[in-house]
């Protein structure tokens, strides 16, 4: 309404404008063709020229969406046909986020506001009793459209492990066994002690089927089932654990309920429902590991991503691969303190919901301000970072945001140790608590804010943007980025990697 034009890439603003005219009443408008509004590359060519590609999900709305609509959209990806985050605080209903506005109900006592699987934005969970509590959602027309392909995702945690579970417990589902018909997300006892997906075709089903998980009581995982039409996978934590060849026309159960944790003892978090197969780099997005470079490559220039995201790194300047790790059998990447780094790709991520940097660290000197992770746009221009703190021996973790007012940061006296192993990391969450570990534990904690979402472009291990920074002197093992705080578990999981096996000793009493 006041002619101001602004245009997304990925969620992410690039660019804006004023002074623009209210659009004007023409031909409809012609996705491709040369005449009517479009949103075009900026071609300088004299020569209008239809469009040459792919365009798919094409959406017009009457009205302005806000910024954080269209990072959502890009974040939770086309095809999104439900999404009930049970983070309600109390009621009974579950809200529907997707879009579609089909929200739940909380039946026979199922209990919202449970404690979630992170704090901020994943603090609160919807809790069933393993008997008659779930969660209904009534069949509406959407959920029909997934004979092609279809995804589920949820977290979830068990209040027994796995192994011990005496019942079949669904996570998610629309199915039904006589017709073979729909799909389920589920654990299987006391058939089999696996987690699965499952779809069928009318006929007869097929299952991913991850066995003998060792998925202990109380612990929170992300899942996702996909079905593309030839395959069946699923993924637990942002891995691939089981795939099945299964080449069919999903039938869905058309009368059926979608329900969330029919049977199940535990609790859930953020239940997703999808009318297409999921990429891996939107798994990576959903579950919120968006990168993990164990810098353990034998040779060659390529930091590998391990996480599902494909965000591979280069090795530039003095790195030294297929070093002595934090432990036998595992080996790292020194760093030369001159002019080696991980230079690593563009970040469009959105950290709403806060961020996560980990590292197992071995530094040899401290120099100034030596970065273990950096994501910017440049200096004094939306820094993330986890580094030493000037040349002391301080740990911190720090958000240079302008919307902050400027440079926030989380601090640790004296919790780098040079020539040793150690594992560093730093968690803010969405309210912009944040929280510093070394070895797992927690050793500093501040309120910092969160980052704005705007495409970081100059992204670094062991290396600073600011010029005026020393690069990191040392070695450095398995570094992990989330879009979201780790939970206590996964910044104790990411410990347990490197970490030798033995005696440890948690507590020391002395008796006379």
């Amino acid at each position: 309404s006041t002619g101001t034009l602004t245009g997304y890439l990925n969620g992410v603003k690039f660019s804006t404008t004023g002074g623009v005219g209210r659009t004007y009443g023409h031909n409809p408008v012609e996705l491709g063709n040369i005449s009517g509004e479009r949103l075009h590359d900026n071609s300088t060519s004299n020569n209008n020229m239809p469009f040459y590609g792919v365009i798919d999900d094409v959406k017009v709305w009457d009205g302005v969406l806000l910024a954080g609509t269209i990072a959502a959209a890009y974040r939770d990806g086309w095809g999104l046909i439900g999404r009930w985050k049970l983070d309600e605080a109390g009621g009974t209903t579950a809200v529907d986020s997707s879009g579609i506005g089909n929200d739940g109900a909380y039946w026979n006592g199922a209990a919202p506001a449970a404690g979630g699987p992170y704090s901020g934005a994943g603090a609160r969970a919807a809790a069933f009793n393993g008997s008659s509590q779930q969660i209904g959602v009534t069949s509406v027309a959407s959920y029909d459209t997934t004979d092609e392909a279809i995804s589920v995702a949820a977290w979830v945690r068990f209040n027994t492990a796995t192994a011990d579970q005496t019942q079949q417990q669904y996570i998610i589902q629309r199915d039904n066994w006589g017709a073979k018909k729909g799909f389920v997300l589920m654990v299987d006892q006391p058939y089999s002690d696996s987690v699965l997906f499952r779809v069928y075709n009318g006929t007869t089903y097929a299952d991913a089927a991850w066995t003998d998980s060792g998925i202990l009581a109380d612990e929170w995982h992300h899942l996702v089932g996909t079905f593309n039409g030839t395959t069946v996978n699923l993924y637990v934590d942002g891995e691939l654990k089981a795939s099945t060849p299964f080449v069919a026309t999903l039938a869905p159960y058309a009368t059926g309920n979608v329900t969330i944790g029919n049977q199940l003892a535990g609790r859930i978090f953020d239940a997703r429902l999808y009318n297409r197969a999921l990429l891996n780099s939107e798994i990576a997005r959903i579950y919120g590991l968006v990168g993990w470079w164990k810098l353990d490559d034998a040779s060659g220039s390529t930091a590998v991503d391990s996480s599902l995201a494909g965000k591979n790194g280069t090795y530039t300047g003095g790195v030294t691969l297929n070093q002595t790790g934090p432990k036998s059998g595992l080996s790292a990447a020194e760093f030369d303190g001159s002019d080696g780094h991980v230079a690593l790709p563009t970040y469009y991520e959105g950290f709403g919901e806060g961020f996560s940097m980990s590292v197992w660290a071995n530094p040899t000197a401290a120099n100034s301000w030596a970065r273990f992770l950096e994501l910017s746009r440049g200096t004094d221009n939306n820094n993330l970072l986890l580094a030493r703190d000037g040349t002391t021996a301080d740990l911190a973790g720090v958000v240079r945001d302008g919307s902050l007012g400027g440079w926030r940061s989380v601090n640790a006296s004296n919790a780098i140790t040079n020539d040793a192993w150690h594992h560093y990391a730093v968690t803010v969450d969405s309210t912009g608590a944040a929280i510093l570990y070394v070895d797992g534990t927690s050793v500093g904690s501040a309120t910092i804010g969160t980052p704005s979402d705007v495409a970081r472009t100059l992204n670094y291990i062991g290396r600073s943007v600011y010029s005026a920074d020393a690069y990191y002197e040392g070695k450095m093992y398995d570094v992990r980025l989330f879009n979201r705080p780790m939970t206590v578990d996964e910044v104790a999981t990411a410990y347990s990697a490197g970490r030798s096996l033995g005696v440890r000793i948690v507590k020391w009493i002395e008796i006379q």
